[in-house]
């Protein structure tokens, strides 16, 4: 009976990874200062670490952050600043990599909360530029 339920929660964590992947962002590229992340909790950022979507990124004084979007979009984030992740998904991801391909179908919900930032346009803003 053990042996039974252990292979249905593997079979069950093997189907919902697929919805994990889909629900990364993007990565933090650079971190400099205190630059964290509102979730359940504060959790501070470092170079390399993955951000998913509903996530808030908070950048204190003289701080800044980069990012790398799943889409190849780039977003520096200026000191004092609060950027919402409302909504970062491509229709098709690439098994969780970074995609950059040009003109890849997709949806894109950021609101700036308070501060500054700057963006290269990643493969959903090129997708359709009117939009």
């Amino acid at each position: 009976m053990r042996a039974m339920s252990t292979k249905y929660i593997l079979i069950s964590l093997l189907l919902m990874t697929p919805m994990l992947v889909q629900a990364n962002a993007g990565r933090v590229l650079y971190a400099a200062g205190k630059v964290s992340v509102e979730r359940d909790e504060l959790v501070t950022l470092t170079k390399g670490d993955i951000l998913q979507e509903g996530d808030i990124i908070i950048t204190g004084q003289r701080s800044r952050a980069q990012l790398l979007m799943i889409d190849g979009a780039r977003i520096s984030i200026r000191a004092n600043s609060r950027l919402e992740v409302a909504a970062y998904a491509l229709d098709q991801p690439s098994a969780g990599s970074i995609s950059a391909t040009a003109g890849a179908e997709g949806e894109v919900s950021l609101n700036l909360l308070k501060g500054g930032l700057r963006t290269i346009t990643g493969a959903i803003g090129k997708a359709d530029e009117d939009d």
